[in-house]
């Protein structure tokens, strides 16, 4: 039997219904939830669990940035901290993209039938290949 195996009491239902409440807890997936989580002190401070700070590399007196996603808080590490561009500069980086992509499509040379000496219809032609 598992030991991680919980069954909820059954109070006069039949054995299937309380077969369909059984459930598995997984003890390794509560514990990281258990250690990864901080406490807000009076003052707003949140204390980064270590082995997250080991993970990503962050030490006392780094700047981490906070990010407001929806219904989350997303921490940034210093080193993951990218700057934001101005709309010029992402304009820019758009239209250096474009221009390596037109010089790109400018260098394929698109040969006819008669100079590759096949056309298309040969190709898929399967009574040519029985010759």
């Amino acid at each position: 039997m598992n030991p991680y195996r919980y069954t909820c009491p059954s109070r006069s239902i039949t054995n299937a219904v309380a077969a369909a409440q059984t459930s598995v807890i997984d003890k390794d997936r509560i514990l990281v939830k258990v250690i990864l989580m901080s406490k807000v002190t009076s003052k707003l401070q949140v204390s980064v669990p270590k082995s997250l700070a080991e993970r990503y590399g962050i030490q006392p007196g780094d700047d981490v940035q906070w990010e407001a996603a929806g219904e989350i808080i997303r921490v940034i590490p210093p080193r993951r901290a990218v700057p934001e561009r101005t709309r010029d500069e992402r304009l820019e980086i758009f239209d250096q993209a474009t221009r390596r992509q037109a010089q790109r499509q400018t260098r394929r040379e698109v040969s006819t039938s008669s100079e590759r000496g096949w056309s298309r219809d040969e190709l898929y032609d399967r009574s040519a290949v029985a010759d």
